[in-house]
């Protein structure tokens, strides 16, 4: 089964699920199987400071193309860009300079502001006895950080789609959908009202 395939299949559970009143279950299935990005469950990430995985959960949400557009390069630069920093003040240089040319170099390619990216980039590989100072990891920093990523997901098209329930927003997908048996969820055309006779 191809992935478009299974998304619509896990689309379809999860309108019976809805349609159920199983909201506990929808809400886990949503999470589990990735289908629309989780806010609360990201700003917790954030707000404790656990950057790795709000880097594998945000990645899940641009692959391919998608993630060489220079708005889901900035996005995931925050993310990334904190995983490094992190990787820094633990003291382990070694696995950080690794993960700089794995995970992060890439992005500065296509970041729209990689002059910036790059100069922020090299202070903090180089200039390691201010990491502390620059990059602080206390609440209001974290918080900071995640108005930050909030700005760059709203500048991409691709993952602020996520936001938005595919049922409403996505008329082609919808047309598609009506095909497999999930008419109900379509968008119904008006008819005009009947003349009174």
């Amino acid at each position: 089964m191809d992935r478009q395939s299974e998304w619509i299949v896990l689309r379809r559970v999860l309108a019976f699920l809805k349609s159920r009143k199983l909201h506990r279950a929808a809400y886990a299935l949503e999470k589990e199987a990735r289908l629309k990005l989780d806010l609360p469950h990201l700003h917790d990430l954030f707000a404790k400071g656990r950057w790795r995985a709000a880097d594998e959960y945000v990645t899940t949400f641009m692959s391919g193309k998608e993630s060489t557009t220079p708005s889901a390069s900035a996005t995931l630069f925050v993310v990334r860009f904190e995983r490094l920093v992190r990787a820094l003040r633990r003291g382990d240089e070694a696995w950080a300079l690794r993960y700089f040319r794995r995970s992060v170099w890439p992005l500065l390619r296509s970041h729209p502001d990689e002059a910036a990216a790059r100069a922020e980039c090299e202070r903090a590989i180089m200039d390691r006895d201010s990491l502390r100072r620059n990059y602080p990891d206390d609440a209001a920093y974290r918080e900071q950080r995640l108005i930050e990523f909030y700005r760059r997901v709203y500048q991409n098209e691709h993952i602020s789609r996520s936001f938005n329930d595919i049922f409403d927003y996505n008329l082609r997908f919808m047309r598609g959908t009506a095909a497999i048996g999930l008419r109900r969820h379509a968008r119904r055309t008006r008819r005009p009202p009947r003349p009174a006779a």
